[in-house]
């Protein structure tokens, strides 16, 4: 068998075979980039809900003297200190008003209508959003108020998340509006 001559670069270029492979692979490319086009994608990932860093919770009351409002989860409650208790001050009937929903704390009138006697009101259960059960610093931004507004002590794990704030008029004579702010940061 007699040595077949080498082709030529350019005899390759007239070589059929060689055409159609390149066509194949051509149109094999094709599909594939067809193909992958089509493919389902994965789904787009689902962004994590936003947590509001800051939660305000609204109080307006009619306070004489001095009275604390505690504030755990969906529910606030008085302890009532000094002079008459929020919203009772001449005998009145005025509601804690709590983010815009009206409050008529109930207290165990001993003594007199006013509550002048340290004690403490039923629970209100709809603060709306709770407060968290978590660390969180509390701040009073003051709207309204002649006498002292404070935190007297912030939610933890060690209160059971409760915040209490006192609500100080017993300076003054008689009884005023208060209304405040209770800003809630995440720490």
């Amino acid at each position: 068998m007699p040595d077949e001559p080498a082709q030529s670069p350019k005899g390759l270029l007239n070589d059929w075979r060689l055409w159609i492979a390149l066509v194949l692979i051509v149109v094999l490319l094709m599909i594939l980039m067809l193909v992958v086009s089509l493919w389902p994608k994965p789904p787009a990932p689902v962004p994590a809900p936003i947590v509001p860093v800051d939660q305000v919770i609204r109080v307006q009351a009619y306070i004489d003297g001095r009275s604390r409002l505690a504030f755990a989860g969906k529910t606030a409650q008085w302890f009532h200190l000094q002079w008459a208790a929020p919203g009772k001050h001449g005998g009145l009937d005025k509601p804690t008003v709590i983010n815009g929903q009206d409050w008529f704390p109930e207290w165990p009138d001993i003594g007199d209508a006013e509550n002048r006697n340290k004690m403490v009101s039923n629970k209100y259960d709809h603060l709306d959003p709770p407060l968290p059960a978590a660390n969180v610093v509390a701040t009073i931004k003051k709207i309204e108020a002649r006498g002292n507004v404070n935190v007297v002590q912030q939610p933890k794990a060690a209160n059971k998340y409760t915040l209490i704030v006192e609500f100080d008029d017993s300076r003054q004579e008689g009884p005023a509006d208060y209304d405040v702010e209770i800003h809630c940061s995440k720490k």
